[in-house]
């Protein structure tokens, strides 16, 4: 994995920790549907075999998430213009890679 201060898309590349989230943002609570990461179990059993039950695209929910806004922490960041993504990486460590999600920056 990179240090996320050598990001060359930010005008502010910055660390940060749960305390610190707690301490400088306002916690919201909305509702949001999550996705279960063992809906990608096809794709990680390639890279590593795991166990548990491939169930395809069937493990959705929604449930209430109380939390920092994200936007406003990117804010902080100051994104620049030729910002295309967001990468959000797990703490879970495979064999022989990371488990992570993009999405298009807005």
């Amino acid at each position: 994995m990179s240090d996320p201060r050598d990001n060359r898309e930010v005008e502010y590349p910055f660390t940060f920790t749960l305390r610190d989230l707690l301490k400088d943002y306002e916690n919201v609570t909305y509702p949001v549907t999550l996705v279960c990461a063992g809906n990608r179990r096809k794709e990680q059993n390639v890279v590593r075999k795991t166990k548990g039950f491939s169930w395809g695209a069937a493990g959705v929910s929604t449930a209430l998430f109380t939390g920092v806004v994200m936007a406003d922490v990117i804010k902080k960041a100051k994104p620049k213009r030729k910002a295309r993504y967001v990468c959000m990486e797990g703490a879970d460590k495979l064999v022989r890679c990371d488990l992570s999600s993009e999405f298009p920056f807005c």
